[in-house]
Formats: C-alpha cells, sequence, structure tokens
C-alpha cells in the first residue's frame, strides 16, 4: 500500500511539475477573450464588498477573489495562471486509481504518467487550465465522478456524498452554465443506464437513485439560473440572428471547405499543420471511444452488468455527445469533452491489453507526442495559439481606452462595438478611472461586413444612433459574438482605412477608433 501511495504522489508530482514547466516557458502570459471583462467585474466586486449571490459566475468570483487574497496575487494576474491545472492533474490521477483499484497491474502508473503528460502538452493553451469559469466547472465534474467512487467503493448510499454533489450542482449554477448543463446531463445519462440494465430492486433503488438528485438540480437552476433565461433561451431561439452559422460549419472552414458567406475569406483558421494533427487527436479518440462503446453494447446484448466505471464513462459519452449537439447548433463546435472521454477510454484499452499490445501503444505515444511538439512549433512560429499575449501586459490599450472614456463613452449620441477582448479592456480602464460607459457591444455580422466589405447592409442602431467601432489592429484574431473569429485587422488596416463609410476619430497606430459617415 505505502509503495502504491509512493508512485500516486510521484506520477502526480511529475505531471504537476513538467505541465506548470511547460506552460510558463510556452504560454504564460496568456490570456483568453474575456480575461479583462472578468477583471473589470471582479475588482467592483472586491472593492464593494459584497455581489449578488445568484447573479452570473458570482461564485466564481468569490473564489477568485479569496485565492488573491490568500495568495497576494493581483486579481489581473491571478486569472492568467493555470491555477487549475494542480487540481485538475490531482482528480485526474485519483480517478484512474479508482477505476484500477481492484486490479493488480505493474504497469498502470507509466500509462497514466505518460498519457497524461500526452493530455496535459496537448491542451497546455486551453481555458480549463487557467482560473476561469468553465476550467473551474471542470475541476468540481471530476469531485462528483471521484465522490461517486468512493459512493460505489464503500457499497452504501451516503448521505454526505449526495449533499456533496448536490452543493456542487448549486455552486456550478453560478460558475459555468456549461458545466452545470453536462453534470446534469451526466447524471440523468447514468440513472437511465442503471435502469437499462435491468437490476431494478429495492436495494438498487437505495443504492443508484439519482433522480432526487437530478430533479434538485433541475428545480434550483430553472428558479435560479439567470443566465438560462436572459441568455440561453434567446441564443437557442435565434442561434442563427446570434451566430450566422452552426459550429461545423466553422470548423469545417478551417479545412478550406468553400462557403457563400461574405465574410469566409476573413475567417482566423489554424495553420495546416496543426488542423491535419487535430485530424489525427481526433481519429484516435473516435476510434478508442468506437471499441469502447462496441465492448458495451456486446454486454448489453450478451445481458451481461456493465462495470461502475464503464457506466460512468458511457455517461461521460453521452453528456459529451449532448453539449456538442446544443453547442454546435449554437455556433460552436465543442469536442473538448468527448475527446476528454475518447482520452480515458485509450487509457482503459491500453491497460486492459497492455501486455499484448505494448508496440503499438508506444507507436500510438510517439506519434502522438511527435504531432504536439510539431504543432507547438508551428503555433508559436507562426503566433497562432488559444489565446492574447502581450509581454507588456497589454498597456498599449491604456491611452486609447482613456481617450475613449474622456471623449466618446458618456456620450448619449453614441454606443461603441468592439471585439470581446478590446471591450473588456475598455471597461476595465473606465472602471478605473471612476467612469462607467454604457451600450458597449460586441462585433457582429453586420458589423464586420461593413467594416472589411465596406457594405453598410443591416448595421443595427442604438436608440436611433450609428455605433463607434473600436478597432485593435495588434490582436491576432477579432473574437465576436457566438464564438466566430476573424483574422487580424492589421491584415487588413489599408482597406480599413479607404473604406468611405468610415471617418477615423483617433488613431494610436495599434487601436483606431471610427465613426460611421451617414
Amino acid at each position: 500500500m505505502e509503495s502504491k501511495n509512493k508512485k500516486i504522489l510521484l506520477t502526480i508530482s511529475i505531471l504537476i511539475f513538467v505541465f506548470l514547466s511547460y506552460y510558463l516557458f510556452v504560454y504564460y502570459p496568456l490570456a483568453d477573450g474575456f480575461h479583462f471583462w472578468h477583471t473589470s467585474a471582479l475588482l467592483k466586486a472586491q472593492n464593494a464588498g459584497y455581489l449578488n449571490p445568484s447573479g452570473e459566475n458570482s461564485q466564481y468570483y468569490i473564489l477568485s477573489i479569496a485565492l488573491s487574497g490568500v495568495s497576494n496575487l493581483s486579481l489581473e494576474h491571478l486569472t492568467m495562471l493555470p491555477i487549475m491545472a494542480i487540481p485538475f492533474i490531482l482528480f485526474f490521477v485519483i480517478f484512474f486509481k479508482n477505476i484500477f483499484s481492484s486490479r493488480k497491474k505493474e504497469d498502470l502508473y507509466l500509462p497514466i504518467l505518460i498519457l497524461g503528460l500526452l493530455y496535459v502538452t496537448k491542451f497546455g493553451d486551453k481555458g480549463i487550465f487557467e482560473l476561469g469559469t468553465h476550467g473551474v466547472g471542470f475541476v468540481l465534474f471530476l469531485m462528483v465522478l471521484t465522490v461517486l467512487f468512493i459512493r460505489h467503493r464503500t457499497n452504501k448510499n451516503l448521505k454526505e456524498i449526495s449533499i456533496i454533489i448536490i452543493l456542487t450542482v448549486f455552486a456550478l449554477n453560478t460558475i459555468s452554465y456549461k458545466m452545470e448543463l453536462f453534470l446534469i446531463s451526466f447524471l440523468v445519462a447514468l440513472q437511465i443506464i442503471e435502469v437499462l440494465q435491468k437490476k431494478i430492486d429495492f436495494s438498487f433503488i437505495t443504492k443508484y437513485n439519482y433522480t432526487t438528485l437530478i430533479i434538485i438540480g433541475l428545480v434550483y437552476v430553472l428558479s435560479f439560473n439567470e443566465f438560462f433565461y436572459k441568455t440561453a433561451i434567446p441564443r437557442v431561439r435565434f442561434a442563427r440572428d446570434y451566430f450566422g452559422g452552426t459550429g461545423l460549419d466553422k470548423t469545417l472552414s478551417t479545412y478550406h471547405v468553400t462557403s457563400s458567406d461574405p465574410l469566409y475569406k476573413y475567417i482566423y483558421t489554424q495553420p495546416h499543420a496543426i488542423s491535419y494533427g487535430n485530424l489525427i487527436w481526433a481519429f484516435i479518440m473516435i476510434f478508442s471511444l468506437f471499441i469502447f462503446l462496441m465492448k458495451v453494447l456486446m454486454k448489453f446484448i450478451k445481458k451481461e452488468t456493465l462495470l461502475f466505471h464503464e457506466k460512468i464513462l458511457l455517461a461521460m459519452f453521452v453528456a459529451s455527445l449532448f453539449i456538442l449537439i446544443i453547442y454546435t447548433y449554437m455556433g460552436n463546435f465543442e469536442i473538448n469533452y468527448i475527446v476528454f472521454t475518447g482520452f480515458i477510454t485509450l487509457i482503459l484499452f491500453f491497460n486492459d491489453e497492455l501486455r499484448h499490445h505494448k508496440k503499438t501503444f508506444y507507436i500510438i505515444v510517439i506519434a502522438l507526442l511527435t504531432i504536439n511538439a510539431g504543432q507547438n512549433f508551428v503555433g508559436n512560429t507562426s503566433g497562432y495559439y488559444d489565446g492574447f499575449r502581450d509581454n507588456n501586459n497589454f498597456e498599449y490599450i491604456n491611452t486609447p481606452s482613456s481617450w475613449y472614456v474622456e471623449h466618446i463613452a458618456n456620450r448619449t449620441t453614441s454606443f461603441t462595438v468592439s471585439d470581446t477582448f478590446t471591450v473588456g479592456a475598455v471597461s476595465l480602464n473606465n472602471y478605473e478611472k471612476g467612469l462607467k460607459a454604457t451600450n458597449i457591444n460586441n462585433f457582429q455580422k453586420s458589423d464586420l461586413n461593413l467594416i472589411l466589405n465596406g457594405e453598410l447592409g443591416e448595421v443595427r442602431q442604438g436608440s436611433g444612433f450609428f455605433p463607434v467601432y473600436i478597432i485593435n489592429y495588434k490582436i491576432p484574431r477579432i473574437q465576436s459574438r457566438g464564438w466566430s473569429s476573424t483574422r487580424s485587422f492589421d491584415l487588413y488596416r489599408e482597406n480599413i482605412n479607404e473604406n468611405m463609410l468610415l471617418n477615423s476619430i483617433y488613431s494610436s497606430g495599434d487601436i483606431n477608433i471610427f465613426s460611421i459617415n451617414k
């Protein structure tokens, strides 16, 4: 037992050390599109000493402020650090320890270590490792998986564990709407799987009935989740108006599938090496999932009882598929959770068959590590990465933002539109100067069509007035509404300056502010 515990601690320590070193060397400082937006909200809550406990992301703000106080790190820098990598790796290893707790596999920790390193280096630039809303939510989901294994291993329906799951659902309500949807979908799928196993007797109902947890979660969400009514429902109802295309459309554009969309030629795409490397990754994960699902299907046909971890993984797959369908319809091809589930099934497959397929295992690992290295090299040399980076802490935004605050922000005859990242930076600057700018919006398709193609079209108006555009030439891509990204405005600077519909009212070189010529 002591030897196993030492191996677990060693595995966790190596994964954390390698990942943090890798992240700090390759990616830091890296901010996501909502970095300044969240920082502004955090500073407001911290200085006010109060926030609405039922408001969107309120529990995330409380956690961030508490961590800032304990660590003595500023909120602006704390949210750019890979804080969630530590609990993620911890629960990642514990999860597999629970799966293999009843098995005697000499090679258990080596494949977990190797594949763990593979995963964190592949997705090192993703938000799941930063102190972001969905990153915190994903770690809470992994915690729920851990307590479910404890519930199964103790062979009891522990009230304490049910309370932990209920509290997690409550917390996710104001941390991550995506992960709350994922967790409730997971619990629903897990309950259905238990029923389909045809083991319904009194002991089954006592031990594995998740219905109460599901009902409590749904009632709480439908009663208190403001995001569900104010944002989620309108986005689903008017998905095309919000996003202009499905997530699959946008993903296919990465592989140069033609489109009649006038903005198609401006879409921000990955370098070819990264795109086709991701295809290989997806193929391996999906193939691993296919083998797992065929194994589960055969057990259902033969009326064999699924192992508990097989039920967990099947429920994760169903929840991942549900998230993929919903988000694809709204404009984002959200495949990360399916890839994560496939990654787990890959480890399971090679742990079960490792003695017979050692060469295949190491060939796949070497191939994926080579792909990772190649993608990282191409990404860093081409400037492609999943975030925004500036070694001077984005100071170039301060002067234009100050000008905007002094000359535009409080006008009643205009409203402002920009990309997601710059909107957050301007909002933060406004707050730091004690001013509040209203009507700061994200780009929509009509705005981009006017700026890039010079077509007025149906540009929205605020109270009868045309918008003022803040154009940031320095960021590598333009994030707009609905997970849409276009190439940097810097590539089209000359065309924008010659656009007869735009009138430049301020320029710092890196940022221009335009009004519309009526």
